[in-house]
């Protein structure tokens, strides 16, 4: 991840919980032991299946316009209406420059 910081986090850049980030589904390969469920009886009609990028295209445009706010769990009420506040307020203004 760059060094931007952790706010705000562009889902493109945080990684390990898109799909073709991670091996166990991609390479179809055991996440934890020596048995994968891509082993299992029930799953052999995904045998062919491929979790490339690319293989999801939706997800994957929905991905590219997602960013994560990481928000302080000890913060109080206030502190979140003003939070909540500058992010209606910059949308309405990137929503006015379209």
């Amino acid at each position: 991840m760059a060094d931007k910081g952790f706010y705000p986090i562009h889902m493109t850049e945080w990684g390990l919980h898109i799909y073709y980030n991670l091996p166990a589904l991609v390479h179809k390969r055991p996440s934890m032991g020596d048995r994968s469920v891509w082993d299992l009886y029930e799953n052999r009609f995904a045998k062919d299946y491929t979790y490339g990028k690319g293989t999801l295209p939706y997800l994957d445009a929905l991905i590219e316009k997602t960013i994560l706010f990481c928000i302080a769990s000890n913060l109080n009420d206030q502190h979140k209406e003003v939070i909540r506040e500058a992010f209606i307020k910059t949308c309405d203004q990137l929503l006015e420059k379209k």
